[in-house]
């Protein structure tokens, strides 16, 4: 009787042991992770390997249904939303597989990369969240195929390039929210067609241009933000709409300044420019110009920040095409939105203003002839059609000979008008009793000489050829023929000679 008692009381330990080895899941392997899970007959093989690829660091449960953030009905995941879990890693493309996907959150998490284009094949999705990840690259146009989405939520994210058109398909919308971003260019008019549209919040990015009209069309929307970027709306109607939904919105917009006038002053161009609403959180207009209106515009300066309305060009930093187009631009940098906005991650660059057309400078070129023998005051660059006045000084023992070139004659000082750009030659003469040394290099390239110029009567005058890298002294020739160098010859009449050079290997 002991006996038989002992073996029912071991049967019955045995089987609350299995029981208790049933209900504590998959065992573990032998590094003591949980093994991966079976595939469930009541879940695809495919939505498996979707949900196997996400949670690869948390963990699914034996019955994916039961993981937390996971629902599923009539053996398909409906419902995905591990939201704030510290998932890391890519959105895993295999998502797009999950066909009864009706709500995807997977915001507050650590998720990185790009929002993959396979969620465009969720066509019963109707809730997409994607929040507070640091998420980079575009949005994609495939989104716009979810023709049940009624919510897209990504702010918070590392986001860039413009926002798709395609979004425009998605005509079950009621809320997008693509704020805190780095987007960028214009607003796509197919916007226009969200008739459903109740939520619209783009802050904080760096959208520039003109506010569709078409998106004046949007009678259901009641929530509107577009501070923090760089839009405009010089049309009454689309001013009216955003004023009513945003009222102030105009203050926090990195625009250009309407308009742009440019005159001259004192020798430099003067420009002005009324001030533009936003001038807070830093930043400042950067002057841009271009030979032409529709550029490319190149920087020439910046103002101390955005609360100045002019700007002041010195010769010294202008270049001289025949006339020149200035604009400006406005920047604004990153900076902190508040407690309850957080920052703006990225600077906004406005686009370029309407240009102001200044008149161009027209340089006025001067040489002597022969080199050396005088100088020339008065060269430079003069506006159209103002007054130069040319002085030509001989050097010691010579004398002016006269204008050549775009000028003639002997006056000096001459008086030119400066109608368009000129080169003038001043003629020098060395007088009887001083003898004009002419050394010319050959080839051109080849070297250089000193000690030519006018020299007096019997004077000792020294010619030193040098020649240029890779190339070497080869002779004299013309009035004296010579190997020496330094050559030393006497002024005793004008001369004409040439340092022939060699280049080396020939």
């Amino acid at each position: 009787m002991t006996q038989t008692k002992k073996k029912v009381k071991n049967a019955l330990a045995l089987m609350a042991a299995l029981a208790a080895l049933a209900l504590s899941g998959p065992a573990p392997n032998a590094r003591g992770e949980e093994s991966a899970p079976k595939p469930s007959p009541a879940i695809p093989q495919n939505e498996l390997r979707a949900l196997s690829t996400l949670f690869r660091e948390t963990g699914l449960k034996a019955d994916p249904c039961r993981t937390r953030g996971v629902t599923c009905r009539d053996g398909h995941v409906v419902k995905l939303t591990p939201h704030d879990q510290g998932i890391w890693g890519r959105i895993p493309p295999d998502l797009g597989n999950l066909a009864g996907l009706e709500e995807l959150d997977l915001s507050g998490n650590r998720l990185t990369g790009a929002i993959p284009k396979e969620l465009g094949r969720l066509t019963r999705l109707k809730y997409l969240r994607l929040s507070e990840n640091r998420l980079t690259g575009p949005i994609p146009p495939e989104l716009g195929n979810l023709a049940g989405l009624e919510s897209l939520d990504i702010p918070g994210n590392r986001l860039t390039g413009p926002i798709p058109a395609e979004l425009g398909k998605a005509a079950a919308l009621k809320r997008l929210d693509l704020s805190v971003n780095r987007l960028s260019g214009s607003l796509p008019p197919e916007m226009g067609n969200l008739e459903n549209l109740e939520t619209l919040y783009l802050w904080a990015n760096r959208l520039t241009g003109e506010f569709p009209a078409e998106m004046t069309r949007l009678s259901r929307l009641k929530w509107l933000n577009v501070a923090y970027n760089g839009l405009e709306a010089r049309r009454p109607e689309t001013a009216r709409f955003l004023s009513s939904l945003a009222p102030g919105w105009e203050k926090t917009q990195t625009r250009p300044p309407a308009e742009v006038a440019a005159s001259w002053q004192d020798g430099a161009i003067r420009l002005t420019w009324p001030l533009i609403p936003y001038t807070a959180d830093g930043g400042e207009h950067l002057i841009v110009r271009a030979v032409a209106p529709e550029g490319p515009y190149v920087p020439v300066g910046k103002t101390p920040d955005k609360n100045t309305g002019v700007y002041v060009i010195d010769r010294g930093a202008l270049e001289f095409p025949e006339r020149f187009f200035y604009a400006v631009q406005t920047r604004t940098p990153p900076h902190a939105l508040g407690r309850m906005w957080g920052k703006q991650r990225s600077e906004v660059l406005s686009r370029v203003s309407p240009p102001a057309v200044a008149p161009g400078l027209y340089r006025l070129i001067v040489q002597t002839a022969p080199p050396g023998m005088g100088t020339v005051e008065g060269v430079g660059h003069y506006l159209p059609d103002s007054e130069a006045v040319l002085k030509a000084v001989p050097g010691p023992g010579a004398s002016f000979a006269g204008w050549s070139g775009d000028a003639y004659g002997k006056e000096n000082p001459l008086k030119i008008q400066v109608d368009e750009p000129k080169q003038i030659t001043a003629q020098f003469s060395a007088p009887r009793s001083r003898f004009l040394i002419s050394a010319t290099a050959r080839p051109r390239n080849g070297g250089t000489v000193s000690g030519a110029g006018a020299h007096r009567r019997g004077a000792r005058v020294t010619l030193t050829a040098r020649p240029a890298p890779r190339h070497y002294f080869l002779r004299w020739t013309g009035d004296v023929s010579s190997r020496l160098n330094p050559l030393v010859i006497r002024a005793d009449g004008p001369k004409k000679i040439t340092a022939q050079f060699m280049e080396l290997g020939h």
